[in-house]
């Protein structure tokens, strides 16, 4: 009832009559400024069902030339990572995909906008002019990606090599079955992490080493396993006996030089203190000094041998910064403990690895950075890389959308190598899972994978509002072409295990629909998109690349020289990914 008095007459009328009349009077200005804005447009793109290639219509000369520093600001990068030798610098991203605002500012004002239309049948073509002025500079607040989810990927902003640092394999290259080494080599592999097979008579068999070697992998040997081959299983605990050890590390090492292989890194040991490698009895007296000690020593015989030899570690199969607690399934060093440990002994490590198995690409990130923030509270460690030594659980591994976004974090992380697991695929031909049993039909992550393998150039900035929606891309100068894959992990498909660790998100989540805006430090009136889709389903057999069309094309003039073409995967699948090209055309 108050509210009827406030709005009854008298001198209270009076006071709704002017309150009215103002209100009219800013409602009539807002339409004005509407309509003002409304006219001043710029670009209209039209795509008809099936159709990749925009129509592109005139822009208007801008009105405001940049000034140096405006341009400069506008064009400015906020964050650079280089994957080449695992340094960051900005700020470091805080879940599996950045803002956008920063990284992909929208068309310069002056520039122009983009509409999209739909029309009944194919437009016919307009050719873009170009402007008669430079455009003017980004505004700073103006954001990039404003629909509800969405992808960026910046040609203009680049980061390091595109050098394929996590497509990198354990042990699963089996001689008689891949020998040629074609998906090897096709791949791109980059890192081989194993040991040669050990025969009766003591001899190394390298057959599959030398197939990795021969396609340009690096190497990396695990010493322990070389410890369990000649020893026999169980072997004997290295400080049962540290003379005895200590001399058999050191004509292994002078067996391996005198073999003449390429071991460009040695790895002491492959998730020490499990309980599956001594017997019980040396499990249940087992004890992390020990185990620290056995790096020592180890690390000490191989440098005597071989002063230049490269020495990473530890190699941990459970991330944490914090010693383990009484009665846990292992006595393996935290990486904290460990770190400390070899900066205290002045150990020069070529890097420091562990596994991330059981974790989300999200969590996978936020390890690598609070493990880079602890060396550099260390400066007897120096500055080494990071390798991640095994990445993806065997639920999640299978699954390109997951995958993507392990390829995705890694990049953006900095990690030197991270390697593929293998579940149960160790001793065959499969490749990690990338093959199937024969060592040469693909599975659905092989083309995901050969997409990688196909980036060239140098890595390019992305970022989104969906951190469930992982991308990586590259840019190559020569043609200007940007090569991507986009993923979707929200769920983990109908695993059991993925029920227990995230709960209700396990099933895959509905379809999206999905804007992706690529940047790029070129303009062309038809620009080339070639879009497949590398789906997931479960319970179906492997499934091949299918090429898509692109859904609602636009390009936009952005900075100077280049411009911002965008368009729609109107019905993203959760677990599958999509392959992306994006060229000038013709």
């Amino acid at each position: 009832m108050t509210e009827g008095r406030i709005w009854g007459s008298g001198w209270t009328g009076t006071i709704r009559r002017a309150a009215a009349a103002a209100i009219g009077l800013i409602l009539a200005l807002a339409l004005v400024a509407l309509m003002t804005t409304s006219g001043r447009a710029s670009q209209s793109v039209a795509v008809s069902a099936g159709q990749n290639s925009p129509t592109t219509a005139t822009p208007p000369p801008s009105t405001n030339p940049p000034t140096t520093a405006a341009a400069g600001a506008a064009n400015a990068s906020t964050s650079t990572a280089s994957a080449a030798n695992g340094s960051t610098t900005g700020a470091p991203a805080t879940s599996g995909t950045a803002s956008a605002a920063s990284r992909m500012p929208a068309p310069p004002a002056g520039a122009g906008s983009a509409t999209t239309t739909e029309p009944a049948g194919p437009p016919a073509p307009t050719v873009a002019t170009p402007p008669t002025t430079p455009p003017g500079p980004t505004p700073a607040a103006a954001p990039a990606c404003p629909t509800e989810d969405c992808v960026t990927l910046d040609a203009t902003d680049l980061m390091g090599p595109a050098n394929h640092a996590a497509s990198g394999l354990n042990q699963s290259v089996q001689p008689g079955f891949n020998e040629d080494g074609a998906a090897v080599g096709s791949l791109a592999t980059s890192m081989f992490r194993g040991s040669p097979s050990v025969n009766f008579l003591g001899q190394y068999d390298w057959s599959a080493w030398d197939v990795a070697a021969a396609h340009g992998a690096a190497t990396t040997l695990i010493l322990s396993n070389l410890w369990v081959e000649t020893q026999g299983a169980p072997p004997p605990t290295p400080w049962s006996n540290w003379p005895a050890y200590r001399s058999w590390v050191t004509s292994t090492v002078q067996k391996v030089l005198a073999s003449r292989q390429r071991v460009n890194y040695w790895d002491v040991y492959n998730e020490p203190g499990w309980n599956d490698y001594y017997s019980a009895h040396d499990f249940s007296t087992e004890t992390t000094n020990d185990l620290l000690e056995q790096f020592l020593v180890s690390y000490q015989a191989i440098k005597a041998v071989d002063p230049g030899a490269q020495i990473i570690g530890p190699s941990i199969g459970k991330w944490t910064l914090s010693p383990l607690p009484a009665g846990a399934d292992n006595h393996e060093p935290d990486l904290g403990t460990f770190l400390r440990f070899a900066a205290a002994h002045h150990l020069q490590l070529a890097a420091v690895a562990w596994h991330d198995n059981g974790s989300s690409p999200a969590t996978v990130l936020a390890d690598a950075q609070a493990t880079r923030s602890l060396m550099n509270s260390l400066p007897a460690l120096g500055h080494p890389p990071m390798i991640l030594d095994e990445f993806a659980s065997s639920a999640t591994q299978s699954i390109p959308g997951w995958d993507v976004g392990f390829l995705a974090t890694a990049t953006r992380a900095g990690f030197l190598y991270a390697n593929r697991s293998c579940w149960n695929t160790c001793e065959g031909p499969e490749l990690d899972g990338l093959l199937g049993s024969d060592g040469s039909s693909k599975t659905t992550e092989y083309y995901e994978r050969a997409a990688y393998a196909s980036m060239a150039g140098r890595m390019v900035a992305t970022g989104g509002n969906d951190p469930d929606l992982p991308a990586l891309g590259s840019f190559t100068a020569a043609g200007g072409r940007v090569t991507a894959l986009i993923g979707r992990d929200a769920g983990c498909g109908t695993y059991a295990w993925c029920d227990a660790r995230w709960g209700s998100t396990a099933a895959p989540a509905r379809p999206l629909s999905v804007t992706v805006e690529v940047r790029v430090p070129w303009r062309s009136a038809r620009p080339s998109i070639s879009l497949s889709l590398i789906p997931f389903v479960p319970g179906l057999p492997d499934i091949g690349p299918r090429p898509v069309s692109a859904g609602r094309v636009t390009v936009a003039p952005a900075g100077p020289t280049g411009e911002l073409v965008s368009f729609t995967i109107p019905a993203f699948s959760d677990g599958s990914a999509y392959s992306l090209t994006v060229t000038p055309g013709s």
